[in-house]
């Protein structure tokens, strides 16, 4: 686990020095935007595993008898470095996957501590004035009717009230489009039986598909795999392999 561990360090520091040298790869939008990919294809492969070198850091981390100075520092610090990274690959499946990890930690301190103080309604108040703050972020980076993410800094910040005003503004279309997942509408026989990976020109969706999409919403065709979701190993393999590996995945999470 040490040796597992040090690897992780060294990625996530190799990938900070191609970052600031300029001989990392990027990823650019149709319209100039970048996103920073490490020595990867993909931004959001390059965030998952970023996300991933972090988990297993934190893994190490509470599995220490003692916590010493150095060995918070060294954790957070390495921690830190992770949320960098994944902060300029601008990638919002890995910053929810963060959201949730955070909270339930944020969660299960606020548990603790609130179960073992003699101030009960402290904690509970300061709980609550948490949740207030937070519901006033949200409401405050809520973009406007007519936002472009185009004419943005296209920060991380700027990607998630993209893909909010995509919501707001489209329907079910436009979310299955966004992923690529119209193919499991328009072609759900291949979740019985598979598809099989790659060549995803055959999945180009029929003509008149994009009548059901929100006007101004998406403007060009996906040639791509079902993005970031469970559902892409449900497509491309079927229904009974996928039923093994759901299987196996509930009992190494000691839930059967």
């Amino acid at each position: 686990m040490s040796g597992l561990c040090w690897m992780c360090r060294i990625n996530l520091i190799f990938q900070v020095l191609l970052l600031v040298s300029g001989r990392g790869r990027y990823f650019y939008e149709t319209w100039g935007g970048s996103r920073f990919r490490g020595t990867f294809n993909d931004p959001n492969q390059f965030a998952f595993f970023i996300f991933i070198m972090m988990l297993v850091l934190f893994m190490e981390y509470r599995r220490k008898a003692v916590y010493t100075a150095k060995t918070r520092i060294g954790f957070w610090g390495m921690f830190l470095l992770g949320v960098f990274l994944i902060g300029k690959a601008k990638s919002t499946g890995m910053f929810i996957g963060l959201l949730v990890f955070v909270g339930v930690l944020t969660g299960q301190f606020f548990w603790d501590k609130c179960c073992h103080s003699k101030q009960k309604k402290v904690w509970w108040f300061g709980g609550a004035a948490f949740l207030v703050l937070l519901t006033v972020d949200v409401y405050l980076i809520l973009p406007g009717a007519d936002f472009d993410v185009s004419q943005t800094d296209y920060t991380l910040l700027s990607r998630i009230q993209q893909k909010i005003w995509k919501l707001a503004n489209g329907n079910i279309y436009d979310l299955l489009y966004d992923r690529s997942a119209e193919r499991l509408v328009l072609e759900p026989q291949y979740l019985l039986y598979g598809a099989g990976e790659g060549f995803f020109e055959r999945f180009i969706p029929y003509d008149g598909f994009e009548a059901l999409l929100s006007p101004g919403v998406f403007d060009v065709f996906h040639v791509n795999e079902i993005h970031s979701s469970f559902f892409d190993v449900w497509f491309s393999y079927g229904l009974i392999p996928t039923t093994f590996l759901v299987y196996w995945t509930w009992k190494k999470c000691d839930l059967v």
